[in-house]
């Protein structure tokens, strides 16, 4: 009888024991923020014959819930058009000088406009000529290339009342437009674009090397319980 009571107290502590296990884990994750990194973001796009997936870098744009996207790398297919490629940067400019509304800062050889601004709240407004807005780029988003000398404008058409949220994608080979259905109207080739948030390496990497410790000590404790057991 008391061999069974001694067997029932060692469970007891080893199942305490599992609880420390998970709860320490538990902390180690949420104190290290292992939810997601703040400066680069997995995405894709497409529709009517466009594809495209990758990973952009941002960092802080100096206004709360805006940054600037500065890198870009990932592939691009235009079926339409007949052209694909890695895309190989970003197109770069400086960020926008006043509040909004704001005329776009970057200009690129196909006559694209853009401000490379990325917001993971929802863009507000900031085109005095067109009224709405939100998603995670604005209505002059960002501009970058693919090889082969192409490059692809994609912005947010914003919330659009009876359609929702909606961005646009326009491409060029040099200053020659190849897929702009209507750019007198600032009307592209719409597309579904998913943008997610990517793991922290570094938190990654310091979970992986914690981790160990942890069991270990635990281990250490789980011995120490059958030896007393």
């Amino acid at each position: 009888m008391k061999h069974f009571q001694g067997l029932h107290a060692l469970s007891a502590r080893l199942r305490g024991s599992n609880a420390l296990l998970f709860s320490l884990i538990l902390g180690f994750v949420l104190s290290t923020g292992l939810s997601a990194r703040a400066d680069t973001y997995n995405f894709s796009f497409n529709g009517s014959g466009i594809s495209s997936s990758g990973i952009i870098a941002v960092t802080p744009a100096g206004t709360p819930g805006w940054y600037q996207i500065t890198g870009i790398s990932g592939f691009y297919s235009d079926s339409t058009a007949g052209f694909s490629g890695n895309i190989t940067g970003i197109e770069a400019t400086t960020l926008p000088s006043t509040p909004p509304p704001f005329l776009p800062p970057g200009h690129s050889t196909a006559g694209f406009t853009f401000d490379d601004l990325f917001y993971p709240g929802g863009s507000p407004s900031v085109c005095v000529d067109y009224p709405f807005f939100g998603g995670v780029l604005d209505v002059y988003g960002m501009v970058f290339d693919v090889a082969g000398g192409y490059s692809v404008d994609l912005w947010s058409d914003g919330v659009v009342p009876a359609v929702g949220l909606q961005y646009d994608v326009a491409d060029a080979f040099g200053s020659q437009i190849l897929n702009y259905p209507d750019p007198s109207m600032g009307q592209g080739v719409v597309v579904d674009l998913r943008v997610t948030p990517t793991p922290e390496p570094s938190s990654l990497l310091l979970l992986g090397t914690a981790l160990p410790g942890v069991v270990a000590i635990t281990r250490r404790r789980w011995t120490g319980l059958l030896r007393r057991g």
